[in-house]
């Protein structure tokens, strides 16, 4: 049978941050500018393997690319970065960025070629990169990257230093959007040569291009970045250092946060209310507005758990529409918005919202199903007939649940999503928690779960950055989902 059902659980991020302190934005600072914030949870510094939004957060703080991606509340804006302008041909396939000059913080300039080094180490088959397939659009990538076609097909070139060239075989409106992604930024084969297999996590011998450059990193507990003074716009670099320690409960990250010690945080549960009150009293600053990401669960369709029940659409679906979006969002966390599609509300497509033009696909389901256990059961029961299983007894089937849970308040939640589909279906559901963000996304990577709960940042503006995830084989899609017909 056709698999159609990808994902089945999805919460669209509404973005609410609470800054502490107030003042005038355009004060000249009179001491050194630290911030103090929470740690990111680094998996790679590697920018051509990074698959992870928070591994992609300090790069980016760290390197530049061709251009960056600037948000004025309303919509993407895509801003000059290495890049000081770029012109497409008049038929859409040819790119010419015109590079401006900069250094890296060992004083060596960077020029096109480390360019195009980078998209021909992400393209080359022996590395099997994840992001590999983001750079299809240009000529001889999906050859050098699924076929190991020859390099010299592959249409990017440094036409000089300052140069960068790109033939693409179609027109793709957003090609700059996509190209801002961090596995796109410059590399320099010297310093990877010589730093060999620690190149993803040494620091000593690394050379950066962007605004900051990392002085210390306690990986999992704390990193510094300091100003880069090398950076071609570091005049108006404000902050000095930044500094990010661990502190996985929430409840420490409040104290902190008020006792003035931590200077930015992501508001929860009972904090909401009472912080917003003081940030329109200008006690605070308040950051909020829409996200181009969303959560959802992922289920390994290849898992032979329950004598291989995921590889059913039904059931995924019915796993799925078992969780109550509403009582998560608003009761569990006090914060986002549910979703009922995996292409959130943020993103655009042209001119117009996606979900303005395309309604989210569970929408009409979820009217049916959630919190109605007898739908939920008749649904579950049509897909085991549909593998030939027995439908008498569902206690008799046993998944396990991989949840990345940090703290106390990640574990209840991880706890409530199983009782949600246990209680619904009276299936069972183990727990299985992974604090540790790396290990997780290697489990995530091999596929060694039967079901997870994850999320997925857009790399650009277009519902593309979603819907490609889930192509067959693509480098991050680790659900065993394959379809023909959603390829073509």
């Amino acid at each position: 049978m056709k698999k159609k059902f990808i994902s089945l659980l999805a919460i669209s991020l509404g973005c609410m941050m609470i800054l502490g302190g107030c003042g005038s934005k355009d004060a000249a600072p009179s001491e050194e500018q630290v911030l103090n914030t929470i740690y990111y949870k680094v998996a790679t510094l590697d920018a051509n393997d990074v698959t992870d939004s928070q591994s992609s957060t300090i790069i980016n703080a760290v390197q530049e690319g061709l251009v960056r991606i600037h948000n004025d509340g309303a919509k993407d804006i895509v801003e000059p970065a290495g890049a000081e302008s770029w012109e497409p041909s008049e038929d859409g396939l040819t790119w010419t960025f015109k590079l401006r000059k900069m250094n890296w913080s060992d004083g060596e300039p960077v020029v096109a070629q480390h360019y195009v080094d980078s998209f021909m180490r992400i393209l080359d088959p022996a590395n099997a990169f994840a992001y590999g397939f983001l750079a299809y659009d240009i000529v001889g990538a999906e050859e050098r990257h699924t076929a190991d076609g020859p390099a010299d097909a592959v249409g990017v070139k440094a036409l000089d230093d300052y140069t960068l060239e790109f033939k693409l075989k179609y027109p793709v409106s957003y090609f700059v959007s996509k190209i801002s992604y961090t596995s796109f930024q410059p590399i320099r084969l010297d310093i990877i040569e010589k730093l060999g297999d620690e190149y993803a996590s040494n620091i000593t011998d690394r050379v950066y291009n962007g605004p900051f450059k990392i002085e210390s990193w306690d990986n999992g507990n704390s990193m510094t970045l300091v100003k880069n003074d090398t950076y071609w716009d570091a005049e108006n670099v404000k902050l000095d250092t930044i500094q990010m320690t661990d502190i996985a409960e929430f409840a420490t990250q409040a104290q902190l946060f008020e006792a003035g010690e931590l200077d930015i945080t992501g508001a929860q549960t009972d904090y909401i209310k009472p912080w917003t009150e003081r940030a329109d009293a200008g006690e605070f600053q308040k950051v909020t507005g829409e996200s181009p990401s969303v959560f959802y669960f992922y289920f390994n369709q290849d898992s032979t758990s329950a004598d291989g029940i995921l590889a059913n659409a039904k059931i995924r679906k019915a796993l799925g529409l078992s969780v109550d979006r509403d009582v998560y969002t608003k009761e569990l966390v006090g914060r986002y918005e549910p979703a009922y599609g995996i292409v959130p509300t943020a993103i655009n497509s042209g001119d117009e919202k996606y979900r303005d033009a395309v309604e989210e696909p569970l929408a009409a389901d979820s009217k049916t199903y959630v919190n109605n256990p007898d739908k939920l059961q008749e649904l579950f029961k049509e897909g085991l007939k549909e593998l030939g299983l027995q439908t008498d007894d569902l206690s008799k089937y046993e998944l396990t649940y991989l949840a990345n849970a940090g703290s106390e308040l990640e574990k209840q939640r991880a706890e409530w999503i199983a009782q949600q589909i246990n209680g619904n279906l009276g299936i069972k559901i183990n727990v299985e928690i992974q604090a540790d963000w790396g290990i997780f996304l290697d489990a995530m990577d091999k596929q060694e779960f039967d079901f997870t709960f994850t999320g997925w940042g857009a790399d650009y503006d277009n519902p593309m950055s979603f819907l490609d995830i889930w192509v067959s084989g693509g480098g991050n899609n680790h659900t065993g989902y394959a379809s023909a017909d959603y390829d073509a």
